[in-house]
């Protein structure tokens, strides 16, 4: 979600949001419930607003705090995770455009990058056919 982190139960359909500001303890647990333990975590101190730590999931999920709380996300696999509004990795920016929301690309020093619905991302080009290679939200590091 862009303003935390949703996961849906697949059985019951039932959405749990762990917003953004929780603490990154209270955020590993929810997160670590549902996924199982963390496969990584450190910590990146060449970030603008501050050392942002990071804890990975299964999946390529990884979770970002700053202070002690949690900031954003990003997913860099394809691994069946997905925005509330249907984003995914590997849909099409063509696909995306379909969606009927307001979407914009952009090249940049980074690459291909798309924002939509209060998502971001990247993309493997810049036409229709591109697909999109990664999916974040609030708060990450990216070396500009």
């Amino acid at each position: 979600a862009p303003n935390g982190l949703a996961l849906q139960d697949m059985e019951s359909q039932a959405t749990d949001l762990i917003g953004f500001g929780t603490s990154q303890d209270d955020t590993v647990q929810f997160v670590g419930t549902a996924l199982g333990a963390p496969t990584g975590s450190g910590l990146n101190g060449e970030c603008p607003g501050g050392a942002m730590a990071w804890v990975k999931f299964q999946g390529g999920l990884q979770l970002h705090f700053l202070a002690g709380n949690f900031v954003g996300w990003m997913v860099e696999e394809e691994s069946g995770y997905s925005g509330l509004s249907g984003i995914r990795i590997g849909m099409t920016f063509g696909d995306l455009t379909r969606l009927g929301r307001e979407v914009a690309g952009e090249d940049t020093s980074l690459g291909h990058e798309f924002t939509a619905d209060g998502y971001a991302g990247f993309l493997s080009g810049s036409t229709n056919d591109a697909q999109i290679t990664s999916i974040h939200a609030g708060q990450n590091c990216f070396a500009r």
